[in-house]
C-alpha cells in the first residue's frame, strides 16, 4: 500500500511531465504548419514563373507533402511586424527649398489676366455671330470689362506714385543726415589745422518717376456707345447710358475735350428723358448738377440737387444732395447753412456723408459772426466788481 506522500509525490512528477510535453508538441505542430505554408508559398511561386510546368509539378509536390494544390492566386499570409528602424534607415530630412515648394500654392490668376481671357473670349464670340440675338448682351459685357481693366490700371498708377513718392521722402530723410554728418566733420576739419577737409557728398536727392501704365477708356465708350446706337430697345438701356456718359465726362475733363463732354451730357440727359423711372436717375443728376456748378450756373444746379434730396432712396445720394445744398447756401448766408448741416446729421445719413457734414461744421462755425454784447448801465455790478463807465 502506498503511503499518502508517495501518492502526492507521483502527483507531482506526472504534473511536471505533462507540462514539459505541451511546449514541445505546440512547438512540432507550428513547425509542420510553417513547413506546409512555406511549401504552398513556393509551389504558388513556382507556378506563377514556370506556367503549365510549373503548375503541374506544384501539384505534384502538394500531393506528395497531402496538401491542397495550389490554385492560381496567391496564398494570402500574415504580414509580418515591421522592423523599428534604425537611424541609418530614417529618410534624409527636407531642406528649405523643398518645404517652400510644399507650402506654395497655386496663385489665382490676376485680375487683368483674368479679364483678358474673358475678353478674348467674348471678342471672339461677337466677330464670328454679329447678328446673333445675344450680341448686345456680349457688347455689354465687354464694355464692363473694358471700363473695369481702365479703372484697375488707374489704381495701380496711383499705387506706384504713392510707393514712388514714400521712396523719396525716404532718401531725402537719409540725404537730410549724410549732410549734417558732412557739415560736422567740415567743422571739426577747420578747427584742426593741417587735417585734410571731406570730401563732400552727393546731396541731390533723386527725383523718383513712377511708372504709368496707359489708360484706355476708349474701347469701353465704344462699345457702350455701340449700344446706343445699334440696340435702343435693350433691357439695360439705364445702365448704358449712365456708364457711357459718366465715362465721356471723365475723359473730357481729363483730356480737356468738349465734344467729349457735350456727348456724355447728352446721354445724361437722355437717361432722364426716356428712363427717369430708373433708380440710377439720382447718379445722373448728381453728375449733372455738378457739371452745372463748374459751368457757372447754380440755379439749374440746385434744381437738380432738390429733386436728388426730395425723390432720392438712397442714404448716399440724398445725403450727399443735402451736402452739396447746404455748401451753396453757405456763400450767402452762413447762419442758414449750419443749420442744413445740422438737420443734415439729424438725418442720419450715411458714414461718409457724417464725417463730410461734421468737417463742414467746423469750418464755419467760426466765420458765424459772435452776437453783440447789449449796454449795461454804469451802476451795474458783475463777479468783478463795478462796470467801467462807458
Amino acid at each position: 500500500m502506498l503511503t499518502t506522500a508517495t501518492r502526492i509525490a507521483l502527483v507531482c512528477v506526472i504534473s511536471l511531465a505533462a507540462v514539459s510535453a505541451a511546449p514541445a508538441a505546440g512547438a512540432a505542430t507550428a513547425g509542420g504548419a510553417t513547413e506546409a505554408s512555406a511549401a504552398k508559398a513556393k509551389s504558388a511561386k513556382k507556378a506563377r514563373t514556370h506556367g503549365k510546368k510549373g503548375r503541374e509539378s506544384a501539384a505534384k509536390t502538394a500531393g506528395s507533402t497531402g496538401a491542397q494544390p495550389a490554385s492560381d492566386t496567391p496564398a494570402v499570409t500574415a504580414a509580418p511586424l515591421p522592423r523599428p528602424a534604425t537611424l541609418g534607415e530614417l529618410p534624409p530630412p527636407l531642406t528649405f527649398a523643398q518645404v517652400g515648394e510644399m507650402r506654395r500654392r497655386p496663385r489665382p490668376p490676376s485680375p487683368t489676366k483674368a479679364r483678358e481671357r474673358e475678353l478674348k473670349r467674348l471678342q471672339g464670340l461677337v466677330a464670328r455671330t454679329p447678328t446673333a440675338r445675344d450680341v448686345v448682351r456680349w457688347r455689354h459685357r465687354l464694355a464692363e470689362l473694358e471700363r473695369d481693366e481702365a479703372k484697375y490700371q488707374a489704381h495701380l498708377n496711383n499705387q506706384a506714385r504713392q510707393k514712388a513718392l514714400a521712396k523719396q521722402q525716404r532718401e531725402r530723410r537719409i540725404f537730410e543726415i549724410w549732410r549734417l554728418r558732412y557739415e560736422k566733420r567740415l567743422a571739426r576739419a577747420r578747427r584742426r589745422k593741417g587735417r585734410r577737409m571731406p570730401e563732400k557728398p552727393d546731396l541731390t536727392p533723386r527725383v523718383v518717376v513712377p511708372p504709368r501704365v496707359p489708360i484706355n477708356y476708349i474701347a469701353s465708350i465704344v462699345h457702350f456707345e455701340t449700344v446706343v446706337v445699334n440696340h435702343p430697345r435693350y433691357r439695360r438701356m439705364d445702365e448704358i447710358l449712365l456708364a457711357a456718359g459718366l465715362l465721356r465726362l471723365h475723359y473730357g475733363h481729363k483730356h480737356h475735350n468738349n465734344p467729349s463732354i457735350a456727348t456724355g451730357e447728352q446721354h445724361l440727359r437722355q437717361l432722364l428723358q426716356d428712363h427717369g423711372w430708373s433708380p440710377l436717375a439720382g447718379r445722373a443728376k448728381i453728375r449733372l448738377a455738378r457739371l452745372e456748378l463748374f459751368r457757372g450756373n447754380d440755379d439749374e444746379a440746385q434744381e437738380l440737387l432738390t429733386s436728388v434730396a426730395e425723390h432720392e432712396k438712397s442714404p448716399t445720394l440724398w445725403g450727399f444732395a443735402r451736402y452739396r445744398l447746404a455748401w451753396m447756401t453757405a456763400q450767402t448766408n452762413v447762419a442758414s447753412a449750419l443749420k442744413q448741416f445740422d438737420a443734415l446729421l439729424a438725418s442720419k445719413p450715411d458714414a461718409t456723408i457724417r464725417g463730410l457734414a461734421k468737417q463742414a461744421l467746423a469750418q464755419l462755425r467760426p466765420l458765424l459772426p459772435s452776437a453783440p454784447e447789449t449796454n449795461k448801465p454804469a451802476g451795474a455790478r458783475n463777479a468783478e466788481g463795478p462796470v467801467a463807465a462807458q
